[in-house]
């Protein structure tokens, strides 16, 4: 932001980006403390657990379809419109689970909730990117997957309090979107792309793929924790909506802890080091949640996997603004969040491929495994293209 905008409007534009990215996280996790009392209500459905389940993710498959074209009218028109539009259709899709009565219309709704979501995320990383510069930046993104971090701790537990009026309580929390209107109407119009010069340059997907790959496997298994963890719970006798709901925030609490900090926590070390380290975390996370039963325990053990998730974000987001042009960030921000909800799409239905649909420990513990063999490859071996480029391009800290 140029210094004559003072400090009142760049604080102003920092909080609604900031506010404006949190929205994403509140998409699926906020009904999560409702899915066993959904799959009830729907009982007389086959499947009306794995049904439930879709409910919370099929956001997701919507987000991968209309995230990349939302990354195309973004470095046309520029970020600021489409963001708009997103909030109003967010606050549209997001409420209908309050007066639809059939499972169909609240899919449709959930599915006009992740198209509003791929509007509004890569928009936010956009405007991040334009607006801010170098370690600023990073300071930045960090501060941005903190607030996401920090609004599913509000949100989930909004959302299991609502939940102990019935399920379709949470689904009021998504009006609140509105809130945001008057400050997307003061974001600046400046923050667009080169529509003649740098948006006509290649695309640079060897630099990019691997992180958008990063993205996709960070979201499978972080994505174990909203899907399984109500079931998870329940089987241990832990059933009531608010403590499940304020479990699953603790994940996004201490995530939110360590992206607020991530400059400090970065230092000198590669954003290859960092993601091989969350992925770790995130592993060892998954993995103590399945073996620890007790319930003190198992908030321990979530909370290591929110370490795993607080470093990956803003790693992942940093990468990709790094490696792209200036014209070429609204459609590369749009592929990351697209591969991100390709990851939390396929996260149940991989979770019960990979145990051959055994208990739910076997879920956590299989995929838990999984990320703590990938984090110390990740650290070890350069795989992924484009590292020279991005620590050529971005300050560590």
């Amino acid at each position: 932001v140029p210094p004559a905008a003072g400090l009142n409007s760049r604080t102003l534009h920092a909080v609604t980006l900031l506010v404006g990215s949190s929205l994403t996280v509140m998409a699926g996790a906020t009904i999560a403390a409702s899915l066993p009392a959904i799959a009830g209500h729907f009982s007389d459905i086959d499947g009306a657990a794995d049904w439930a389940r879709r409910v919370l993710t099929v956001p997701g498959m919507f987000i991968v379809l209309g995230a990349p074209l939302a990354g195309i009218v973004i470095d046309r028109i520029g970020p600021k419109p489409v963001f708009f539009c997103g909030i109003l259709l967010y606050a549209a899709a997001g409420t209908t689970g309050l007066w639809v009565d059939s499972l169909t219309g609240l899919l449709i709704g959930r599915a006009g909730l992740g198209l509003a979501v791929g509007m509004i995320m890569p928009s936010c990383t956009t405007l991040v990117g334009v607006l801010f510069q170098g370690p600023e930046r990073a300071r930045m993104l960090g501060i941005q997957a903190a607030f996401m971090g920090f609004g599913g701790v509000v949100f989930l537990t909004l959302g299991g309090l609502l939940a102990e009026l019935g399920w379709r309580g949470p689904f009021g929390l998504y009006i609140a979107a509105l809130v945001l209107i008057p400050g997307v109407l003061m974001l600046p119009d400046r923050a667009k792309g080169q529509p003649d010069g740098a948006a006509a340059e290649r695309f640079p997907w060897g630099r990019l793929i691997g992180v958008y790959l990063g993205g996709m496997v960070a979201m499978l298994s972080f994505y174990v924790v909203p899907t399984q963890l109500p079931f998870l719970l329940a089987e241990r006798g832990i059933g009531v909506p608010w403590l499940v709901g304020a479990s699953i925030a603790s994940v996004n609490l201490v995530a939110a802890i360590l992206s607020l900090n991530y400059r400090r926590v970065r230092g000198e070390r590669t954003s290859l080091t960092m993601l091989g380290a969350g992925f770790a975390a995130m592993g060892i996370g998954l993995m103590a949640t399945a073996l620890l039963t007790p319930f003190a325990m198992t908030l321990g053990a979530l909370g290591i996997a929110g370490i795993g998730m607080g470093v990956m974000m803003p790693t992942l987001s940093l990468m990709v603004l790094a490696a792209a042009p200036e014209g070429a960030r609204g459609r590369a921000t749009g592929l990351l969040t697209t591969f991100i909800f390709i990851g939390q799409f396929l996260s149940p239905d991989l979770a019960a491929l990979v145990s051959g649909g055994g208990s739910t420990e076997a879920r956590f513990l299989i995929i838990g495994a999984a990320m703590l063999v990938l984090g110390p490859v990740l650290i070890a071996v350069p795989v992924i293209s484009g590292r020279r480029a991005e620590e050529s391009r971005e300050p560590s800290g």
